[in-house]
């Protein structure tokens, strides 16, 4: 588990009035729950309960009401992923943010087309799981990077409020990211060669200011483009 850091104390002290965020913690390693427990209460969250698989947290979700459920991707030798539509279903109001040391393609774009909230890599700040607990609490979108900028689009582009400047060619690439498939299957699907592919893939990082293709599928299926 990271760290705890400053920044966690200082999100701690500015939720102290509201009313704690409640967190189901889904995940098969003991540290991991230890951890979770420890830093989301300094920050100010109530660590609903702790279960290992996804019968549990089926059950749990149920009986315990959280506002958030902290999801592992693999619990086991079970596929946490495939839980989140039973969930989904069983506890609505439940918001799921798949937490996982997987960061593929695949495993981003299952959970968020299954109905996860969000997606964040075990790698990440303490303080940067915080901050997207407490987005996904609020209803808050996934802000955007601050360097995206539109560019003037050729005829067939998408309207202004969609993505940020991507023609109707790279924004069918980035839907094609999002589902996982490689730069040949997008060339098939889409009748073009795997090098006008390639130069798609590279406009559309540069135009949304991400970095890889796992990135690219998260923006994508964060703002409903997959």
């Amino acid at each position: 588990m990271p760290a705890r850091d400053d920044s966690i104390a200082r999100m701690a002290l500015a939720g102290s009035a509201r009313v704690a965020i409640r967190v189901l913690v889904v995940d098969d390693h003991e540290l991991i729950h230890l951890g979770c427990r420890s830093m989301l209460t300094a920050a100010g969250f109530d660590v609903a309960g702790t279960v290992t698989d996804g019968e549990s947290a089926l059950r749990a979700a149920v009986d315990l009401a959280p506002d958030i459920i902290l999801l592992d991707a693999r619990l086991g030798l079970d596929d946490g992923l495939s839980w989140i539509p039973r969930i989904r279903a069983a506890a609505p109001e439940a918001r799921i943010v798949v937490y996982s040391a997987f960061g593929s393609r695949p495993y981003v774009a299952r959970a968020l087309n299954g109905g996860a909230h969000d997606y964040v890599l075990k790698s990440a700040s303490g303080a940067e799981l915080i901050e997207v607990l407490n987005r996904v609490t609020a209803g808050e979108p996934t802000p955007r990077p601050p360097n995206q900028r539109r560019t003037k689009d050729p005829p067939g582009a998408l309207p202004p409020g969609s993505e940020p400047g991507l023609t109707s060619r790279e924004a069918a690439v980035l839907r094609h990211i999002a589902a996982g498939r490689s730069n040949v299957e997008i060339a098939t699907e889409l009748s073009i060669s795997v090098e006008t592919v390639k130069e798609h893939v590279q406009a559309v990082l540069r135009k949304t200011a991400l970095v890889d293709r796992t990135q690219a599928a998260l923006f994508a299926l964060r703002y409903g483009l997959g």
